[in-house]
């Protein structure tokens, strides 16, 4: 057997094909949700937040802040929306948020059911349910194990199957996905979807430079694109549903996350 043939192999024993819940596009992904790609301190994530990164010290809040409890509230109502009404199944982590000092508009899935997101980026959005939004697609990216799926694509850039720019078109269509997985659990967890347009719009208006946020235009579409996806009568008629079904279950929260 010759080394393409053995690398073949073992790839074959480490990745399997599995279906996007919601979307159900298939895509390769790590065998198990928490393996490699799926686990806390995904790559150098969890240590980006709490050692110096570009001069900033990034502090970690501690979980009786009122920003740490507040994004933990609204977390817990996601995954609870997302278990009863988009049909997912029992949840595999306990998902935790954690908030980090920092004024860069930043968010990520870290793996392990773990996000974090900045205050800078917390003070862009007006309401709970913005909040929800973005939180909604960290979600997203865990749920579609999107991480996995570009371990799978590093692999194969390693190997110089896939090219550079091929790589950057996944990474913006995980995006769009996320945020087409994000409005519905959004909806589902009893928030207004068209919190997710206005969640864009602010987002688009503080983030217009390199310096204050990590939202690349090489790994994310445009501002515009996104909101345009989630403007798509199919995909907001889908939401106001998910909406609807939440509160007639007693889950109705207005803009400002009240009940």
């Amino acid at each position: 057997m010759d080394r393409i043939d053995a690398g073949n192999v073992a790839l074959a024993t480490m990745f399997v094909v599995e279906t996007v819940p919601y979307t159900n596009r298939t895509h390769l992904v790590l065998r198990s949700p928490l393996a490699a790609g799926d686990c806390k301190y995904y790559f150098d994530g969890f240590d980006r937040i709490i050692n110096k990164t570009s001069g900033i010290v990034r502090m970690i809040l501690g979980e009786g802040d009122e920003q740490s409890v507040r994004v933990n509230r609204i977390i817990d109502k996601i995954i609870s929306g997302a278990v009863q009404r988009l049909g997912l199944g029992k949840d595999p982590f306990h998902w935790k948020v954690v908030v980090v000092e920092d004024r860069v508009k930043d968010a990520m899935y870290m793996g392990g059911g773990w996000i974090w997101i900045t205050r800078g980026l917390l003070g862009c959005l007006k309401s709970d349910a913005e909040v929800a939004f973005v939180l909604a697609h960290e979600v997203a990216h865990g749920i579609a194990r999107h991480s996995s799926e570009m371990i799978q694509i590093f692999v194969e850039r390693h190997r110089k199957l896939i090219p550079a720019f091929l790589a950057m078109r996944v990474y913006r269509r995980q995006e769009l996905e996320a945020d087409h997985i994000g409005i519905m659990l959004l909806a589902a967890s009893g928030f207004d979807p068209h919190a997710a347009l206005r969640a864009q719009e602010n987002l688009a208006a503080a983030t217009t430079t390199r310096k204050s946020s990590i939202f690349s235009p090489a790994s994310h579409p445009s501002w515009n694109k996104r909101s345009r996806f989630l403007s798509r009568r199919k995909v907001m008629e889908e939401a106001m549903e998910l909406y609807t079904r939440a509160i007639c279950a007693g889950q109705d929260f207005t803009g400002d996350g009240s009940m």
